[in-house]
Formats: structure tokens, sequence, C-alpha cells
């Protein structure tokens, strides 16, 4: 009877630690969801940063003159009075 009683409490206890273990609300989708935290913190950084530059650039194209050298950089624009040389590579 004492035996029966052991072996009870061991496969009770053993359930139990299994589903500590692998159950939903288990150690290791706990450790699964930390990792994704960490990522998800990451990327909001480098989202929070990238948005930072991104503020500081509309700021500077408000800027007529960094405005007009975008516009020349990026898009190739000429003016009327201004001649273009191309260099090309031998």
């Amino acid at each position: 009877m004492r035996v029966m009683r052991y072996l009870k409490f061991l496969a009770f206890t053993f359930v139990l630690v299994l589903l500590c273990l692998f159950g939903d609300q288990g150690f290791f989708k706990l450790q699964r969801l930390r990792a994704a935290e960490q990522r998800l913190k990451q990327e909001n950084f480098e989202m929070a940063d990238k948005n930072t530059k991104l503020q500081e650039e509309v700021v500077r194209l408000k800027d007529s003159h960094y405005l007009e050298k975008m516009i020349h950089e990026r898009m190739g624009y000429v003016k009327p009075d201004e001649i273009v040389i191309e260099l090309g590579s031998p």
C-alpha cells in the first residue's frame, strides 16, 4: 500500500514537472517569449533610430539650399545655365 502511494506521488510529480516544462505556460514557452521580446526591443530601437534620422532629414529638406543640393545629387537636376560634363571610364 505504501509503495502504491509512493508510485502515485512519483507519477503525479512527473506529470507536474512535464506540464511546468512543456505546458502552455511552461518554462520553454517563457524562454521563447523572452527571446521574442529581446528581438522586438532591438527592432524597436532600430526603428526609433531610423525615425529620428528621417525626422532630421525632413527638417533639412525644409532648407532651400539643402533641398537644391539633394535635387542635384539624387535626381540629376541641371539648372538652365549649368553645363554637364560626363567623364566616362576608359
